[in-house]
């Protein structure tokens, strides 16, 4: 329920209908953990077959192929490519204006001081396994971080309908290096074909918006372009384009063709 405060007449420098104030009131709390598995659990397809030479999955309309070092490299989609480069652990990105504040205090220069570390690290792989599981294809891959003293794990669950459910985890080692307030960064990056260009997201919005920095932002459901998630008004390099509390995001092109990304909690 959104509550708005909005000028009646004109004021000076202000025009009828400007927003003074808002608040927005829960009237039932989102179970992100129950609308996700009634998303996935009812995936219903075609038989999912494994070509093990070629390291790909084929369902009835679609098909996900593997590299060599185990990244998931192809996902086609009734004949179009959905992504454009592999899918990779992502630890590292570059440092912000407020990265450098916090790194210049003492007790945080050791932490930050190392964080480049993890833009690059050798990743190799010591897992590749291709299975069935009921209905379902699990695809199982591990790396060790050598310098680092970690191992990534990559799981992915492969459902006879399309969807793939993607489980990330980092185990480090008892000669893990480097402290974990330097990873600036977990996950993975995702890179689509320049055709997807279109977003649309339930969640805060339609401005970007943080952790720390969203009590401004409504919880709504919002269309946007992928160009206007790029800030170019700050005066020094900024994080650009986040969104918080994320219910669904989908990325898709003048169609309506793409992806959809959703989670069992709440994502950003």
């Amino acid at each position: 329920l959104t509550v708005r405060f909005v000028l009646k007449s004109a004021e000076p420098l202000l025009n009828p209908g400007h927003e003074v104030a808002f608040n927005q009131f829960t009237v039932r709390e989102w179970d992100a953990a129950a609308a996700y598995a009634e998303a996935t659990q009812s995936a219903q397809g075609e038989p999912l077959r494994i070509c093990r030479d070629s390291r790909t999955v084929y369902g009835h309309d679609f098909s996900l192929t593997f590299a060599g070092k185990g990244w998931l490299e192809d996902y086609t989609l009734r004949g179009r490519k959905m992504i454009a480069e592999p899918i990779t652990p992502s630890l590292y990105r570059p440092m912000t204006e407020n990265d450098f504040g916090v790194r210049k205090r003492a007790r945080n220069a050791e932490y930050y001081h190392s964080h480049k570390a993890l833009r690059n690290p050798r990743m190799v792989m010591d897992l590749f396994l291709m299975e069935k599981v009921e209905d379902n294809v699990v695809v199982t891959t591990s790396y060790s971080l050598e310098e680092l003293g970690a191992k990534v794990h990559l799981i992915y669950t492969i459902k006879p309908d399309g969807t793939v459910e993607v489980v990330e985890k980092l185990r480090p080692s008892s000669s893990y290096k480097l402290n974990l307030i330097t990873m600036l960064r977990f996950g993975v990056g995702l890179a689509m074909p320049d055709s997807y260009d279109h977003i649309e997201f339930y969640g805060a919005g339609p401005h970007e918006s943080y952790c720390d920095r969203k009590s401004g932002n409504k919880v709504g459901i919002y269309k946007q372009a992928v160009d206007e998630q790029f800030c170019t008004t700050y005066v020094r390099p900024q994080e650009s384009g986040s969104h918080c509390d994320l219910r669904w995001w989908r990325v898709t092109d003048s169609t309506g063709s793409g992806l959809e990304i959703r989670s069992d909690i709440l994502f950003a």
